[in-house]
C-alpha cells in the first residue's frame, strides 16, 4: 500500500475518532477537574481543526511540510494520552463519592466488596439502560450521574488514548515514507 494513502487512512481515523470524542465531550459535562475540562476541550477542538485543514490542504494539492506534520502528531499524541489519562482519573476520583451511596452501612467488607463487584459485572456486562433498570429494582437510585454517563466518559478517555496512539501511528508512516522517497533511484 502507498504510505500516502496510508497515512490519509489514518488522519482519516483519527478525524472520526475525534468527532466521537467531541460529541461524547458534550455528554458528558460533569467532569469537574478545571486542568481536565480545558485541555480536553482544546484537544479535541485544536485537532479537528487541524486535521480538516490538513485534508483541506491535501485535496487541494498543497504540500504540507514534514517537520511540521510530525511537530503536529508528536503534540497530538502527548496531548490525546494526556487528556484520555486525566479523563479516567477524573472519573475513577469521581466514583469514589458515586459508588459510597451504593454501600450498606456496615463495617463488613465482604458484603461491601460483593456489592462493588456486583455494580462492575452490571456496568461491563450490561448496557447502560439495564444497569439503571437493574439497580432501581434493587433499590439503588443514588446515582450521581447515571451509569451512562459513566460509560460514555469511559468510552471517550479510551478513544482518547487510541488517538495518541493512532497519532504514534502516524508519525511512524510517515516517516517510513521520507525513507522510501529517500531510498529511490532516480530514472
Amino acid at each position: 500500500m502507498n504510505p500516502s494513502t496510508t497515512i490519509r487512512i489514518f488522519r482519516l481515523a483519527e478525524l472520526m475518532t475525534i468527532i466521537v470524542c467531541l460529541v461524547l465531550h458534550f455528554k458528558t459535562p460533569e467532569e469537574t477537574d478545571p486542568l481536565t475540562i480545558v485541555l480536553a476541550s482544546g484537544t479535541f477542538f485544536g485537532y479537528f481543526i487541524i486535521l480538516v485543514g490538513w485534508f483541506a490542504m491535501k485535496n487541494t494539492g498543497n504540500p504540507i511540510n514534514r517537520t511540521v506534520d510530525v511537530g503536529i502528531s508528536s503534540l497530538g499524541c502527548i496531548l490525546f494520552i494526556a487528556t484520555g489519562a486525566l479523563i479516567f482519573v477524573e472519573w475513577s476520583r469521581n466514583d469514589i463519592v458515586r459508588v459510597k451511596k451504593f454501600l450498606p452501612v456496615t463495617d463488613d467488607h465482604t458484603r461491601k466488596y460483593n456489592f462493588l463487584q456486583k455494580i462492575i459485572t452490571y456496568l461491563t456486562h450490561a448496557t447502560a439502560d439495564s444497569v439503571a433498570l437493574k439497580l432501581d429494582k434493587m433499590g439503588h437510585k443514588h446515582f450521581l450521574y447515571g451509569p451512562e454517563t459513566y460509560i460514555m466518559a469511559v468510552v471517550k478517555a479510551s478513544l482518547s488514548i487510541c488517538s495518541g496512539f493512532l497519532f504514534i501511528s502516524d508519525i511512524i508512516t510517515t516517516h517510513l515514507q521520507s525513507i522510501v522517497k529517500a531510498t529511490k533511484v532516480p530514472t
